[in-house]
């Protein structure tokens, strides 16, 4: 039996209003909901010619009353040990966004692993990031009228550690909408990860 029109129509408005209060209540419910997933897969024997390791970071700076700090996350994936915040005073959120790539890099590599790594990041890095370092390192990471770069040794540390690897770098804002860093809220709501601080010696486990 066909319904007529009007009827089809407030039972269609009726359906829509039902999803859309499921959904509200998800998302209070459930703060993972309204957070984009970071893309995350391990290797497989029967995916050894296209194995990809995905590693979501971000960074960023606020100000206290003792001064300026930063913050960085990197996100492995559910359980992963090797997920972490660190702390960083002193330095810009930009700073920050290059410390969490520097040290996903170095964590791929103490791990030996031959996969393909994407680093996401919410650095601003250029289509092309990589070969771009290669130019900054071949004018010693000065910029063409001279001055040195800015975060130029980071710049030539993420050069030295990744121009070996087969690695790519792209970016993906930490925050959109106005929604949390969805980076940190992973990292926290996963529970699993390590908590550091960065000293003047360097890296200090908390």
């Amino acid at each position: 039996m066909h319904l007529p029109l009007g009827s089809l129509i407030i039972k269609m408005i009726r359906t829509t209003s039902a999803l859309r209060s499921l959904l509200q209540l998800q998302r209070s419910s459930h703060l993972v909901v309204v957070l984009p997933q970071c893309p995350y897969s391990q290797s497989t024997a029967s995916q050894s010619n296209d194995d990809v390791r995905e590693v979501c970071t971000t960074g960023y700076s606020f100000m206290t009353a003792a001064g300026r700090v930063s913050k960085y996350g990197i996100y492995w994936g559910h359980d992963d040990p090797n997920n972490v915040i660190c702390e960083v005073p002193g330095v810009t959120h930009v700073a920050a966004m290059l410390m969490a790539m520097i040290e996903a890099v170095r964590i791929a590599k103490k791990n030996h692993s031959e996969d393909k790594l994407v680093v996401y990041t919410d650095f601003n890095c250029p289509a092309g990031f990589r070969t771009k370092l290669k130019t900054y390192a071949s004018r010693d990471f000065h910029s063409y009228r001279g001055p040195q770069m800015k975060n130029a040794g980071l710049l030539k540390e993420l050069h030295e550690l990744s121009k070996d690897m087969n690695i790519s770098f792209r970016y993906r804002p930490a925050v959109k909408d106005k929604k949390p860093n969805y980076v940190i809220a992973n990292i926290l709501e996963d529970g699993t990860f390590k908590q550091k601080s960065l000293s003047s010696e360097g890296f200090v486990c908390m």
